[in-house]
């Protein structure tokens, strides 16, 4: 699935069962550069077809190509805790990329992005998920950078590309992106609310009203969330620092398999 947001052009090229391909743009159309979205071959002796899919797409066009996804496959044994990856599958990721021109952009964050959650002595960490670039992509964003984050009900941690990142203490922090939550339409207050805030007299032409009901129910939504579930989330945080903890180098077998158990009611 691929999603963007209405001030981002986004021009599907081809798709399939483990790819995405497309062009994204601004709003002018201009500075355009290529995202392809990847699904590995989950078993080894068909991989070889996802190579072939990118040393195709790889055809097309290479100039500004940023490639991401699960490829299923590692660069590097440091990429894999447990049984060791046999040789020729990291030759054979190492050489498509190395064809594609694509280069691995690293991350920060957490080191491996699956787990199979398994006691020891079965317990399997790999980093499967990758972020590559060209190097004229990378150029069209210098500032680019990935990050691992935790997974919140996922078998994978989630990788974050920050096209425009900035270290500096200086930078300033965005307004907090508004989402809805599955909790709160669990709960029989939601509906009435809605209809509440929906139902407030505002001014101006159709467009205007729907602008400004929109606006009051996410201000009202998002006081009522710091009332109603302030402790739900403060027992998120908790969650979430359990697994960060649980996710370091170090820890062992047993307590990534005791990551898989934590779960946010």
């Amino acid at each position: 699935m691929l999603l963007w947001r209405k001030e981002v052009n986004v021009v599907v090229q081809s798709f399939s069962d483990s790819h995405i391909d497309a062009i994204v743009s601004d709003e002018t159309g201009t500075n355009g550069w290529r995202f392809t979205r990847v699904y590995g071959q989950p078993e080894a002796a068909w991989r070889e077809e996802t190579w072939r899919l990118l040393w195709t797409l790889s055809r097309v066009s290479l100039r500004f190509w940023l490639c991401a996804g699960d490829f299923n496959e590692i660069l590097s044994q440091l990429e894999k805790i447990g049984a060791p990856r046999p040789r020729r599958q990291i030759e054979e990721f190492r050489a498509c990329l190395s064809y594609c021109q694509l280069a691995d952009m690293g991350s920060s964050g957490h080191k491996f992005t699956w787990c199979n959650q398994r006691e020891n002595p079965y317990t399997v960490r790999v980093r499967l998920d990758q972020v590559c670039a060209t190097l004229g992509w990378r150029s069209m964003f210098p500032n680019a950078r990935v990050v691992t984050e935790v997974a919140r009900g996922l078998d994978h941690n989630p990788l974050i590309i920050n096209l425009e990142a900035d270290n500096s203490q200086n930078c300033k922090r965005r307004q907090k992106m508004f989402r809805f939550e599955a909790m709160w339409a669990r709960s029989p207050e939601c509906e009435d609310l809605i209809q509440k805030l929906w139902g407030r007299e505002v001014q101006g032409d159709a467009d205007t009203r729907i602008q400004q009901r929109t606006q009051l129910v996410r201000e009202g939504f998002i006081a009522w969330d710091k009332s109603s579930f302030g402790h739900v989330r403060r027992r998120v945080k908790e969650l979430e620092m359990q697994v960060e903890i649980l996710t370091k180098d170090q820890v062992s077998a047993a307590d990534c398999a005791r990551r898989g158990r934590i779960r946010v009611s």
